[in-house]
């Protein structure tokens, strides 16, 4: 029993425990999601995911204890200073951390990614840019794999998110030489077993 623990030990060692600190904070979550993004304020995260300034504060201030946040500029506003943070750390676990995690560490990051999902989408619906772009993907597969298929699709979604971050950098690359304005966009993947479908009996 107690050379697995040590087995157990040494295989979670790799793993950046930052972000699974951040499971019993959402607010502190949401703040790293937005300044993932962009630069922002306290002030300015307060309002977007609709929280007291001064619990955002806060949060920030512990992500930048934790160095997954930096201050990158101030700005004298009405007699105070307003500090501007960005994210140091993207909150990703790969393939291999995720695969070392319990379910109990897995259930509430899976969770926050699905309540992001679904808030860009709803408002990307409520502002009219869902359907703006006639070429936006949609789509939902209903499908039954083997094994050996679910290894494929698994594998094919992680590249998938791999060429997606390829592609935003060199967007940014091509937008700091042409100045051209860029848009936001939610890419979202996901790739779950579902239970078992049975119709009841009457």
């Amino acid at each position: 029993m107690a050379a697995k623990s040590e087995t157990k030990r040494k295989e979670r060692k790799g793993i950046d425990r930052r972000l699974i600190h951040l499971a019993a904070h959402p607010v502190r979550v949401q703040a790293l999601c937005v300044l993932s993004e962009r630069t922002a304020s306290p002030k300015e995260v307060s309002v977007e995911i609709r929280e007291q300034i001064a619990t955002v504060s806060h949060h920030i201030k512990e992500l930048e204890k934790m160095e997954m946040v930096e201050l990158v500029d101030t700005r004298a506003r009405r007699g105070a200073v307003e500090h501007f943070y960005r994210a140091t750390k993207r909150p990703h676990l790969n393939s291999e951390e995720w695969e070392k995690l319990s379910v109990e560490e897995r259930t509430p990051l899976s969770a926050w990614v699905l309540q992001l999902i679904m808030g860009d989408s709803a408002k990307a619906l409520s502002c009219g840019t869902f359907d703006a772009r006639a070429d936006r993907h949609l789509s939902r597969a209903a499908v039954v794999v083997d094994k050996e298929g679910w290894d494929e699709l698994k594998q094919l979604h992680d590249e998938t998110l791999q060429a997606q971050l390829e592609i935003q950098g060199v967007s940014a690359n091509r937008m700091a030489k042409s100045k051209e304005d860029g848009f936001n966009v939610s890419a979202s993947i996901i790739c779950i077993e579902t239970p078992v479908w049975r119709r009841q009996r009457s």
